[in-house]
């Protein structure tokens, strides 16, 4: 009743409304007590139905990073996607294109998005402009999937490549240009009103005019193998190449001195290009790796059989959608496919869409109360200890069978049973006092005391923990090293010996 409430209304339920762990552990600190208390509080509230349908997904897991292949080619392969911005002057979208391979961008205000208006942005700021692209990626927004622009792609023989549903990291190029762009705007903006349409244009040349992180070269060198003249250069008479006589042109047209020029920028352009393909894969190889180290890995995660719940995708896209269970299912995995996503069963159907690794959570099933786990496990089940008598509560001590259990997981030699005939009500009120030696062992004697009935297995105690202590890297780490794990050590008397 504390976690779930009563099922006999609505009400009832409300009461309790389906706390969390620690709140339900805080109430029933307040009234109750049992050996493992804590430990089984966190399983049942990990196993509720309801919990796991509502709550987010603790452990982010999400598929193994691939890197778009990129072409060794300006304007073969392009992004495309369609932002929302404040209306001004009658514009409310801006059509945004990025070439892979230079990170040239283009874009252009919208009034709307109609599947003309996006076509005309394609055929006149990249087809009129840089040629026809070899493929073009988007995602699955009806202004790009049409029949005009199926015919627009297959008159310029163009692949239209397309990102999964709800997955916006498969044109991630694109997707991370747009957010730079409302940070532009943004900053320009100051909280003063601006026509974003006015300043879009200057936006995209201070994008081109810098060195991008991946190529290391800035999109209007590897477009044009020459830098930008900005304005500054004109005021500071910063990019002068020197005064040009006038008998430098004579008229003659030299073949030989032409050919050679233009085999030295042919050879310019190929070493551009080379440099500019080898960066990329370095900058994927290494954004791959720290996307590792970040994000676990799936199949260390998931497995077949396994059962879980699925994440409501509608949900996120209609209107009072709240009210809709987050997660639904349970289902089965039936099978993983390259780590990615996975294809699941409802019982025997077998699911025919594919689901990405990301949008799916283990589901915990409730075991049976009545369940026992064997003498020779580490885990002890605890009894039901809490009695009710005379509208009191009262616990009953930990006795004989799980101090004989502690002591063989610990390797430990039983020696005295502590069990009690007490019920004693409250935790204010100990069963038995016992007095411990404060030679600096104390701790290390009462837990001796409390497993094996004595205090004369401390030392054995004190130095498993060292032994401990001194081999565990995560322990190390987060006292801040040897040095200081050794002096903690030694200022609290639990050397190695």
């Amino acid at each position: 009743m504390v976690h779930e409430g009563s099922p006999e209304s609505e009400e009832a339920v409300a009461l309790s409304s389906h706390r969390g762990r620690d709140a339900t552990l805080n109430l029933l600190n307040q009234r109750y007590y049992w050996p493992s208390m804590t430990m089984d509080t966190k399983q049942y509230i990990k196993e509720c139905n309801i919990c796991q349908r509502v709550n987010p997904a603790t452990l982010k897991v999400v598929p193994e990073l691939h890197p778009v292949p990129v072409p060794k080619m300006v304007f073969k392969q392009i992004g495309i996607d369609l932002i929302t911005l404040p209306e001004t002057s009658g514009y409310r979208y801006a059509a945004v294109a990025i070439d892979y391979f230079s990170k040239w961008c283009e874009a252009r205000p919208l009034s709307d998005k109609r599947a003309t208006t996006v076509a005309h942005f394609i055929y006149d700021e990249i087809i009129c402009r840089h040629g026809c692209p070899k493929i073009e990626i988007s995602d699955q927004g009806r202004e790009f999937c049409n029949n005009l622009c199926d015919e627009l792609f297959k008159l310029t023989g163009t692949i239209h490549k397309l990102t999964s549903p709800y997955h916006p990291q498969a044109n991630g190029l694109v997707e991370r240009f747009n957010r730079t762009i409302k940070n532009y705007l943004l900053k320009i903006h100051n909280e003063n009103q601006i026509e974003w349409p006015n300043v879009l244009q200057g936006v995209l040349f201070a994008y081109r005019s810098v060195p991008h992180t991946s190529t290391k070269y800035s999109p209007f060198f590897v477009l044009y193998q020459r830098e930008p003249v900005l304005p500054v250069d004109i005021k500071h008479s910063l990019n002068e190449d020197g005064i040009i006589e006038e008998n430098v042109f004579t008229g003659e047209f030299n073949e030989d001195k032409f050919k050679e020029t233009l085999q030295c920028m042919l050879s310019m352009r190929d070493k551009l290009q080379e440099n500019v393909s080898e960066n990329i894969q370095q900058a994927q190889s290494l954004q791959k790796i720290s996307y590792a180290k970040r994000h676990p890995r799936a199949d260390s995660v998931f497995k077949v059989e396994d059962k879980v719940l699925l994440k409501n995708l509608r949900r996120e896209d209609r209107k009072g959608g709240w009210a809709l269970m987050p997660w639904i299912g349970p289902y089965t995995i039936h099978k993983i496919i390259s780590n990615n996503s996975c294809i699941l069963k409802n019982g025997d159907k077998i699911l025919k869409t594919k689901h990405l690794l990301k949008n799916i959570k283990l589901y915990h099933e409730r075991k049976p109360t009545n369940s026992r786990t064997s003498e020779t496990s580490m885990d002890v089940e605890c009894e039901q200890t809490l009695q009710m008598q005379d509208q009191g509560r009262y616990f009953n001590p930990v006795g004989k069978r799980w101090q004989q259990t502690k002591c063989r997981a610990l390797k430990l030699d039983f020696k005295q049973s502590l069990e009690s005939e007490l019920k004693i009500k409250i935790l204010n009120h100990p069963c038995a006092i016992q007095n411990i030696i404060g030679d600096g062992n104390c701790l290390f004697r009462a837990l001796s005391y409390a497993v094996t009935g004595t205090e004369e297995q401390h030392l054995f105690i004190r130095q498993n923990i060292a032994t401990i202590v001194n081999t565990n890297q995560k322990i190390m780490r987060y006292v801040g090293g040897e040095e200081q794990l050794q002096s903690y050590l030694k200022k609290n008397k639990i050397e190695n010996e």
